[in-house]
């Protein structure tokens, strides 16, 4: 079987970080099939990853027509809107590459252009696509909010300017319409919200989507003492700690609203917050250490499990990464019951879920974790549910049975 993976970074972003342990996780189950990922910008860390053939000025071309009407048309803090005005031809890479299904991820940011879908569907080339966002079935953005347009047409897009006079949202809507409806596409939500979503959609309602979660590497994201993890980060042993991703460019994280909640949050002399990613800076009463951005999955795996509890205040998720290394790392998770979070965390069980989405309750909420009496158990919650639902043995074989459910069908 030869699986061919195509997203636009190997390495950027966490589609890109999917893409790879869902790759992974297919050659756990089975190391005879034959699996590349294809991408735009690679960071060649796997042997598994290719690039596709570009010059320096193609890829800058390419990825300036698709930054540029963003940054103007588009509040960027909203979140992401892609016009796909542009994409590389693949065409005839295809046809020399010949796989026996191509499978799509995240492919926006001017790397694969409308042409390539005319073509895999005259080929009849099995399509499976993991949806990362609502993209696939949207106007052109990723993330929808309270709009719900796309259940009937998308027009009008409340995240472009001028859209009323230009349509950019209604055009490229109908031709996702025409392009994705064809019998060849296989879609996959890895989350159950994201599924329920793409099924009321007018774009994929009469389309084969199946829920499969993202996996995750156990044994990578272990289950480290966190004594052993805070001397392993020069940390100390008698500080407890309540990690956040900050992420300052992005309103959907959730950001500003975890700020507002640490204004009048009390916390105990031994309690501190660690952040990592994006550099904080604000003047705040608390204390704190900001370990950085990490780009090494297991240092990052010690970062979780120093973290007595890990917060993520995002208005709207799919499946987050975060989520799911920290619990498979020991360490419970505080967040708003949205999108697929329910999929993973349950309440009080091995972490802690909020229904009411303020500042307030988040604040409260993290009060409330600190004083939890039943800490080991949650502990250890948090660590058995992952591995039972989204190690690379479990999802790995999930998407093996696709294939050969789709390889099948092909063929018979």
């Amino acid at each position: 079987m030869k699986i061919l993976v195509l997203n636009n970074s190997t390495s950027k972003g966490g589609a890109a970080k999917a893409a790879n342990r869902i790759l992974e996780s297919v050659m756990c189950v089975d190391n005879n099939i034959q699996c590349e990922i294809i991408a735009d910008k690679i960071q060649k860390t796997k042997s598994y990853h290719k690039n596709v053939n570009h010059s320096a000025s193609e890829l800058f071309f390419r990825t300036a027509i698709d930054y540029f009407p963003r940054l103007l048309l588009t509040d960027t803090k909203k979140g992401r809107y892609s016009f796909w005005f542009i994409g590389k031809q693949l065409n005839d890479f295809i046809k020399n590459y010949k796989p026996d299904i191509i499978h799509l991820h995240w492919i926006n940011e001017g790397f694969i252009e409308k042409d390539f879908f005319e073509f895999v569907n005259n080929w009849n080339i099995p399509i499976v696509v993991t949806m990362h966002d609502s993209w696939y079935f949207t106007g052109g953005c990723h993330i929808t909010y309270d709009c719900e347009k796309y259940q009937n047409i998308c027009k009008n897009c409340p995240q472009v300017k001028f859209d009323s006079i230009f349509n950019f949202a209604k055009r490229q809507f109908e031709l996702k319409e025409r392009l994705f409806t064809k019998n060849n596409f296989n879609f996959v939500a890895p989350s159950n919200w994201l599924k329920e979503n793409a099924e009321k959609s007018t774009i994929l309602k009469n389309s084969k989507i199946v829920n499969i979660p993202n996996p995750i590497d156990t044994n990578l994201f272990a289950a480290h003492e966190k004594a052993v993890a805070k001397v392993k980060l020069d940390l100390p042993i008698n500080k407890r700690y309540i990690l956040f991703g900050s992420s300052s460019f992005d309103e959907n994280k959730g950001y500003s609203l975890f700020l507002k909640a640490l204004e009048n949050i009390k916390l105990r002399d031994d309690v501190e917050f660690l952040f990592f990613g994006s550099e904080f800076k604000h003047n705040v009463k608390f204390r704190y250490t900001n370990m950085g951005y990490i780009d090494n999955e297991e240092r990052l795996s010690y970062v979780y499990a120093a973290a007595d509890f890990t917060i993520v205040p995002s208005l709207q998720e799919n499946l987050s990464n975060v989520i799911m290394e920290s619990l498979a790392s020991k360490t419970p998770v505080i967040a708003f019951n949205v999108g697929g979070n329910c999929d993973m965390i349950k309440n009080k069980f091995n972490g802690f879920l909020i229904e009411d989405i303020s500042s307030d309750s988040l604040r409260r909420t993290i009060e409330e974790a600190l004083q939890v009496g039943n800490k080991e158990f949650m502990d250890n919650n948090a660590r058995k549910y992952v591995v039972e639902n989204f190690d690379y043995k479990v999802i790995g074989q999930k998407y093996l049975n696709l294939y050969k459910e789709i390889l099948g069908k092909n063929n018979g």
